[in-house]
Formats: structure tokens, C-alpha cells, sequence
């Protein structure tokens, strides 16, 4: 993990329970300020004020910025969203591995290999992911199924 990720950092206000609620109310909010904001810029490249203050202007320049920041919401989710669903699945998969070891002592379905999680970013959801599979690996090396375990305090039988 970078250490630069662990220091607090300024965010936006929470708008919502839930994360992607907010990116779609922060993105198509910025879209809706986007278009309100671009008829007066055009202004600034020499377009009459009519043409550039005119309803129609502000009609195509709000709806336009609206769509950009529903499209932007929409590929944002679908790059983060895959990814979180994999981890969540993952996670609720190993728990449900570890509760059922733990009531019986059966270990046996616990397989390091089938629960780990490709790492393909760099970056939080990326860290996320290589500490999930450090948690895997973690449980992996305590686990009576392996061949090394051997139980607290045990000592090795001496053979003559």
C-alpha cells in the first residue's frame, strides 16, 4: 500500500447512503453547471449576446452537460462496479467458508487459489483487492487442511 493513500484527504460531502448515488448527484450536477456556465463563455469568443444568451442556447448547453454527466456516471460505475462486485463476492465467499470451518473443523473447502482476486489497478480499489488476497494467503497459512499445520504448542513426535 502507498503510504500517500493512508493520509486523510479532502472529499466531497456525502449526499446520499450511497457512494454511487453521490458520483451520479456530483457528476450530473457538474454537467448541469457545465451548461448553465458555457452560453456566457461563448461570449468570451466574440458570439452575439442573443445567439449566446438566447433559450435555445441554454436548452442545448444545460441538456448536453446533463447527458455528459449521466455518461460520465454511467462509465464510472461500470469500471468501479464489476470490480467492488467481485470483491464482495469473494469476501461474503471466504466468510462463509471460515464460518462453516469453524463450526466443524472441516477445512477442506478452503482453496487459497480459488479465492483470490486478480489485482488489475493501481489504486484503492487495487490495494483493496492485494489486502483481501493477503487476508486469503493469511488464513491459507493457519489453516489445519495444510500439511505444515501443526496445532498451538505442538511438539514433534522424536523417533528412535
Amino acid at each position: 500500500m502507498k503510504a500517500a493513500r493512508d493520509k486523510p484527504e479532502w472529499s466531497l460531502p456525502r449526499l446520499s447512503g450511497s457512494v454511487f448515488t453521490d458520483l451520479a448527484i456530483w457528476m450530473v450536477g457538474l454537467g448541469l453547471l457545465t451548461g448553465i456556465a458555457f452560453p456566457f463563455l461563448v461570449l468570451l469568443l466574440g458570439v452575439a449576446g442573443p445567439s449566446a444568451l438566447g433559450s435555445r442556447m441554454f436548452a442545448a448547453t444545460v441538456t448536453a452537460g446533463l447527458l455528459v454527466g449521466g455518461a460520465n456516471f454511467q462509465l464510472a460505475r461500470a469500471v468501479v462496479s464489476r470490480r467492488l462486485r467481485l470483491l464482495r463476492a469473494r469476501t461474503r465467499q471466504v466468510a462463509a467458508i471460515i464460518t462453516h470451518a469453524t463450526a466443524t473443523g472441516d477445512w477442506s473447502k478452503f482453496h487459497a487459489q480459488h479465492c483470490r482476486i486478480p489485482v488489475d489497478s493501481d489504486d484503492e480499489i487495487g490495494d483493496s483487492t492485494a489486502a483481501f488476497n493477503n487476508l486469503v494467503e493469511a488464513i491459507d497459512t493457519c489453516t489445519p487442511s495444510r500439511p505444515s499445520w501443526r496445532p498451538p504448542g505442538h511438539k514433534p513426535a522424536l523417533t528412535t
